[in-house]
């Protein structure tokens, strides 16, 4: 089985200690599960490293250099330097080169690899007679033949070998041409796969030259590796197209660049890498030149690089530059030029990106599987060759979430941690270390938990935890409860505990507290708790104690049924629904509880369905407002009574009508007057509001009929009062519904 396959595989599946897939609620949120699998080894690191091009003259010059070495070899810890092959055209560079690899060595207590890549060969070599602006390998065209000067290039590359030597310098790979595949106005050389000879192009096979430069380095003592072919990007087949056409046995490393093929703002969405990945796994993998996108992209492009392809060396572009770069410089030869005044060089947000893995992952190491939980995280696990350190780096994807993590190794005990943390607001800081295993990383970041294990066999531990105590339900709402528990003890170490719910398996958790969600409101629940350490060996189950979720609040107002009108009697008929009390205000109390009391007439204790009878003797004609409350504080909609006859008033309107009600645009009320009356229509809405008041005019006694328009009334109950310059004199409901 392609073992590629088998990582992926692994990385969907959910393990704890082999206790099968469980989900994990705690108190502050959801907890994940990361555990990294030393026995799943892939890939051997050989590195991270980056180009210094075009600005070493500014390196070597500055004031500052010394810093500027720490910083690029001893902070960064850097593996592989990649330098231009600039032999015959520039003389000065090999003792730049030389001076870096001095350099490095002080910072890291021993010298850089170099990675030597020819931009372009000098022009005597080009077709052009240019080093730059395009063209190819030199070529003599004779009768239906071209010859290209492979022989002359191969030549090239053993004298520049030997000035590297010459100097102490033994680059440990070569590349034999930057970007084959591209023409610009830099030092380039045009290479197809194979020769391409036709009436519009006649350019060199980037075949033909490896085989030259193959025999060449062959005959030498001391032979750099081969990588290549360095073309701009992944996509369109390129590195496909290119590889195919060589002897493979001639290539210690398939190597490319990504400018193509990778979407830098969003590089989890690119899917060449799983493709170029399956192309030779058999030979290894080199990313060796990039650095587009921000400092977040170039962690997703390298967890991709190493993830779906399975490189085992990342390479950024500049590892100085004037603008960007891992390491910004400002002018050396003047000072007054400087952003920095006191340092003439800044680190910039890559670099504190690419140190979250280069920092931390060495030569030798071997990239291991894992599992981790949820949707928000990638990440990459490395353990040491010796096996006695870990790494694993972690980029959060989420830009709103945090994401908690416990972190386990099977068969391995985690002695010492530091975490390191990039983010908007934070430079490869140092967090701490971890808890019980466990680590938060916060939104839109990067996070290295760098390690010391140590190996043990699970099965020399027979002994359980101690059985948890003192679990307590710290509180409760409606659907969930808070349990908190002293932590128990093990003679390796406790890796979590698993929570019970009325004796069946709930959930498992690795802090002392857990909130047990999903359940029914109002009712009783058994709570236990046992312990597991790494084998998994379980402890016995806690006294169990009892939590009670709270009761569904009480939302719903009670409704109210009333008598409408009242004739020569002294009371009115109410029911409520619920419990609690009915009040007669006077009309238009608006509907809060203070209110009401406040303009409360009367009050009576209701019982739910039953009718009370409601004193109205002594009160003046007119309109009234009936509200029923119940335990809650819930208030009903007002129910409006009429006062006629048993008052100090008498009634003036012997018949009344309104049709239609409920109305969608206008309904009409007809009434009887018993005398001479000048009127008035008030409408007012639910929340006691007067949202219509018209005047109608004289009336003489006799039949009368009125139309009343909605008028951008919305939909809903409204009550009426129909007025007379003494008061109301008949009021009721009118519903507007379309």
């Amino acid at each position: 089985m392609n073992c590629t396959h088998v990582r992926r595989t692994f990385h969907s599946i959910l393990f704890l200690l082999g206790m099968g897939t469980k989900f994990i609620m705690a108190q502050g949120g959801v907890q994940e599960m990361l555990s990294i699998h030393p026995q799943e080894s892939y890939q051997t690191v050989v590195g991270f490293g980056a180009s210094l091009a075009y600005y070493e003259s500014w390196l070597n010059a500055h004031p500052k250099k010394s810093e500027i070495y720490q910083a690029i070899f001893g902070d960064l810890s850097l593996d592989i330097l990649r330098v231009r092959n600039a032999y015959d055209y520039d003389p000065d560079m090999v003792e730049r080169v030389q001076e870096y690899v001095t350099a490095s060595e002080t910072a890291l207590g021993y010298p850089i690899s170099v990675f030597a890549t020819s931009w372009g060969p000098p022009g005597y070599l080009k077709n052009t007679g240019d080093r730059k602006n395009g063209g190819t390998l030199r070529y003599t065209a004779g009768s239906g033949s071209v010859e290209f000067d492979y022989a002359g290039f191969a030549q090239w590359w053993g004298e520049s070998l030997d000035e590297y030597n010459t100097h102490g310098i033994y680059p440990a790979y070569i590349s034999i041409q930057n970007e084959p595949d591209w023409s610009a106005s830099w030092e380039t050389c045009l290479f197809k796969p194979a020769e391409v000879i036709n009436a519009s192009d006649t350019i060199a096979g980037y075949n033909e030259a490896l085989d030259a430069v193959y025999d060449t380095l062959n005959m030498r003592d001391q032979t750099p590796k081969i990588l290549g072919p360095e073309t701009v990007g992944i996509g369109y087949n390129s590195v496909e197209n290119y590889v195919n056409s060589l002897d493979l046995t001639k290539l210690d490393g398939i190597a490319h660049h990504l400018y193509h093929g990778v979407d830098e703002n969003n590089p989890f969405a690119s899917s060449e890498f799983s493709k170029v990945g399956d192309f030779h796994p058999e030979v290894p993998h080199f990313q060796s030149e990039y650095s587009r996108g921000d400092w977040f992209s170039l962690a997703g492009l390298i967890y991709k690089s190493f993830y779906d392809e399975q490189v085992v060396a990342y390479l950024y572009w500049d590892l100085i530059w004037n603008e960007g770069g891992l390491v910004q410089l400002d002018f050396p030869w003047d000072q007054s030029q400087w952003i920095d005044p006191q340092k003439g060089y800044t680190k910039t947000k890559d670099f504190f990106a690419f140190k979250q893995f280069s920092a931390f992952i060495h030569p030798g190491w071997q990239m291991t599987g894992n599992s981790l939980t949820g949707t928000n995280g990638a990440t990459l696990t490395f353990v040491s060759p010796t096996g006695d350190s870990a790494a694993c780096v972690v980029i959060n994807r989420s830009d709103t979430e945090d994401l908690n993590l416990h972190v386990t190794i099977p068969g391995y005990r985690i002695h010492e941690s530091a975490i390191y943390t990039t983010s908007s607001s934070e430079n490869c800081q140092l967090k701490g270390s971890m808890t019980d295993s466990l680590l938060t990383i916060s939104p839109h970041s990067i996070t290295t938990v760098d390690m010391r294990i140590s190996e043990y066999d699970p099965l020399d531990d027979r002994e359980a935890p101690t059985t948890p105590t003192g679990v307590t339900v710290l509180g409760s709402t409606v659907n969930s409860l808070n349990v908190s528990w002293d932590p128990s003890e093990d003679s390796v170490g406790v890796e979590g505990y698993s929570v019970f719910v009325d004796g069946t398996f709930f959930g498992v958790t690795t802090d002392t507290s857990y909130v047990v969600a999903g359940l029914k409101a109002n009712s009783d629940y058994l709570i236990t708790v046992s312990a597991f350490d790494h084998v998994p060996n379980e402890s016995g189950k806690s006294i169990p104690v009892i939590g009670t979720t709270l009761a569904l609040p009480d939302t719903l107002a009670p409704t109210l049924e009333a008598t409408d009108s009242i004739y020569q009697e002294g009371t009115v008929a109410a029911v409520s629904s619920e419990d609690g009390k009915i009040y007669l205000t006077v009309e238009g109390t608006g509907a809060e509880l203070a209110a009401i009391r406040e303009a409360c007439i009367d009050s009576v204790v209701a019982m739910a369905g039953v009718t009370l009878d409601i004193t109205v003797s002594g009160l003046e004609n007119g309109l009234y407002w009936l509200y029923a409350t119940d335990s809650a504080g819930n208030i009903s909609e007002p129910e409006v009574i009429t006062i006629l006859g048993v008052g100090m008033g008498k009634p003036m309107v012997q018949q009344f009508n309104i049709f239609p009600n409920p109305f969608s645009r206008s309904t009409t009320i007809q009434f009887t007057l018993n005398e001479n009356q000048r009127m008035k229509l008030t409408v007012i809405d639910s929340q006691g509001r007067v949202v219509s008041m018209e005047s109608l005019g004289h009336f003489p006694a006799g039949n009368h009929t009125v139309v009343f328009r909605r008028d951008g009334l919305s939909d809903g109950l409204y009550f009426f009062k129909l007025e007379n310059s003494r008061g109301a004199i008949r009021s009721g409901r009118l519903v507007i519904q379309d």
